[in-house]
């Protein structure tokens, strides 16, 4: 059974503006990745990276650290060990563009969060000093 596509009109918004400023900022054509497959978002091919894109309604400074779905990063730990990729978190804060590398050799802390549909699953939680801006 597949899960549910939780992405809102609005989430499309944010992920396509994001996409234009990393693209002007990095001079680079990222490709939209189909998701049911790829479970990521992005992918720029000359550079071989994949990109996970989340948008958040608070400001950067609002929280510690970034959470992810052990999931998503799995599927980044996958591609890095498969392919030599490089993978990032992007995270589109109200007032900040950042990302974050995910490494091999880091050791995320893990925790347990309730999906709005009531689901329990592990998360990992990147700390906000991982984070760079993007412009």
């Amino acid at each position: 059974m597949t899960k549910p596509k939780l992405e809102t009109a609005l989430d499309v918004e944010y992920k396509n503006k994001a996409k234009a400023r990393i693209e002007k900022a990095w001079n680079c054509k990222i490709l939209d990745l189909y998701e049911p497959a790829y479970r990521l978002d992005w992918w720029i091919p000359e550079q071989n990276i994949y990109i996970e894109h989340k948008q958040r309604q608070v400001s950067k400074d609002k929280y510690p650290s970034v959470i992810l779905s052990m999931s998503k990063l799995f599927m980044m730990k996958d591609l890095k060990d498969l392919v030599n990729a490089k993978c990032l978190l992007v995270v589109g804060f109200t007032d900040a563009l950042m990302y974050a590398e995910v490494r091999s050799d880091y050791n995320y802390i893990v925790t347990v969060q309730k999906s709005t549909l009531g689901n329990v699953e592990p998360v990992f939680n990147f700390p906000k000093e991982d984070f760079k801006y993007i412009i």
